[in-house]
């Protein structure tokens, strides 16, 4: 065999073994940033446009970012990453915003992805929460059915 087809050869399949390691080691990935804080979305999700929802955070004093984003059924994925609540002092888990006629299922010290926090289930819509501190941050992320939050927190 000519030196010229084994060499071709050769970086061809250095180039095949690169490539999937690449995608395999998530380089291609639908992440996104929120306030500083990278997640990932699974496929098929993208920022929603025209969503004129109200950030509940946001309207009572939180300073912050909330990211939404859609599939193409409608389904949504909130993502907020809060900075200061409005008092000024030191974020933690007490400054959930939700009233006791929102959720279901509310467990304390839920670990998921290595982070604790509190996970509840709203009943309409019909959505999973996951409520955490990081970095001094309160990171609550609602997802709908059938999305895992492992998936969501890099």
């Amino acid at each position: 065999m000519d030196i010229k087809k084994v060499l071709v050869i050769s970086l061809v399949l250095i180039m095949i073994v690169l490539s999937s390691s690449i995608v395999s080691a998530g380089w291609f990935d639908n992440g996104v940033n929120v306030n500083g804080i990278e997640f990932n979305l699974p496929d098929g999700y993208k920022e929603a446009e025209g969503n004129n929802f109200a950030d509940n955070y946001l309207s009572m004093g939180y300073k912050g970012e909330t990211g939404i984003y859609e599939d193409e059924n409608g389904n949504l994925i909130w993502i907020s990453v809060l900075n200061e609540n409005p008092e000024g002092t030191e974020l933690s888990l007490d400054d959930i915003v939700v009233s006791a006629t929102d959720f279901e299922d509310l467990k304390n010290n839920t670990e998921i992805a290595g982070k604790t926090g509190i996970s509840y289930k709203f009943s309409t819509p019909s959505q999973n929460a996951f409520v955490y501190v990081e970095d001094g941050k309160l990171i609550d992320i609602r997802v709908p059915d059938g999305v895992n939050f492992e998936d969501i927190i890099k």
